[in-house]
């Protein structure tokens, strides 16, 4: 007689039989934040590559389960074996596309955080007292 299959948080493994209900649960409890194809929003980070950045299932699954920083947690809500399905999902799902050579790889710049409409602000900030200095003063529009 065989012995019944292990789920695969007890195997420490990503199941690929387990994407479609975790792409379903995904779609319900995570991608309000993480975005509908992994790659972030305002509120939660981006999970392209998360199996890559964190080789332990195991930290993957306690995250979800217990919350990590601002993601709140998900075992009041969410059964061991839907944690499992989901996690599976994303693993499996939101791998990085790798170049083939480093040398191919472009690094996006990093802008800390700040706005583009925030740094045009401040250009056109800059652009004004510059010109108030020069002594070339806009004339107000009259209406």
């Amino acid at each position: 007689m065989l012995a019944p299959a292990l789920p695969a948080a007890a195997q420490d493994a990503d199941d690929p039989a387990l994407i479609e209900e975790g792409a379903v649960l995904y779609e319900v409890n995570c991608a309000g934040c993480h975005g509908p194809d992994g790659e972030g929003t305002g509120f939660g980070r981006a999970l392209i590559g998360i199996a890559a950045q964190e080789s332990d299932r195991g930290v993957h699954v306690a995250s979800v389960a217990n919350g990590i920083r601002n993601m709140p947690e998900f075992s009041s809500s969410l059964t061991e074996a839907e944690i499992d399905a989901v996690v599976s999902f994303v693993r499996l799902s939101f791998v990085a596309e790798q170049a083939d050579d480093a040398e191919e790889r472009e690094e996006l710049p990093r802008t800390g955080g700040t706005s583009t409409l925030a740094m045009v602000g401040s250009a056109m900030l800059g652009a004004g007292l510059l010109l108030d200095r020069l002594g070339r003063r806009t004339v107000p529009v009259r209406s």
